[in-house]
């Protein structure tokens, strides 16, 4: 092998030698910067997944807060509405008790709440009332009973009071009273 041909040997192995360390600097590189930008994407991905998250909570906190407030109002509307309901309805049953009290069955009712009151007095003696407003009747109560009827000094809007004295016992017929407890108790379910 003569100096030229050596020389030629040594210049291609030293390029073959450099390109193969160039080659591999750059895969290095290459790989180094594949690792970075893979790294970059995941923080980047994390980072997104952590805002959506968040504003995901904000956005849910908001949905249940209107919710809420939707639902109360939904609430107070309701109550609101059902005692609209029920104001009407007693403002009705109010007239219509009126307008019964000027009728021969209310007449009629208060001659059968009598007789109750004589059945449960028995042979004790009972003081049966009727509502200053209802006197007009006092005569004919006390001609289809057989019964002494006294008028009350204090309005209780029709219907019959009566006292059984010698067993301290109050019977409570009036319509003033039935109207108050069915208005007391009285509730619109929904």
């Amino acid at each position: 092998m003569d100096a030229e041909h050596k020389l030629q040997h040594f210049f291609n192995i030293s390029v073959q030698t450099a390109s193969q360390q160039n080659a591999d600097s750059l895969d290095k590189y290459k790989s180094s910067l594949d690792s970075a930008f893979d790294d970059h994407k995941n923080q980047i991905r994390h980072t997104a997944d952590e805002t959506i998250l968040t504003k995901k909570n904000i956005i849910l906190q908001s949905v249940r807060r209107d919710y809420s407030s939707k639902e109360s109002e939904a609430r107070r509307s309701l109550i609101n509405l059902k005692n609209d309901i029920r104001n009407d309805l007693f403002h009705k049953v109010r007239q219509l008790i009126s307008e019964f009290r000027q009728t021969d069955e209310y007449t009629d009712y208060l001659i059968n709440r009598i007789n109750y009151i004589d059945s449960v007095a028995g042979d004790d003696a009972a003081e049966i009332y009727i509502d200053l407003s209802d006197s007009r009747l006092q005569k004919t109560l006390e001609d289809k009973t057989g019964k002494k009827i006294n008028i009350y000094d204090k309005d209780f809007s029709g219907g019959i009071r009566a006292v059984i004295p010698s067993r301290n016992i109050l019977i409570d017929e009036t319509l003033k009273t039935k109207f108050n407890d069915m208005h007391d108790n009285y509730q619109i379910k929904y």
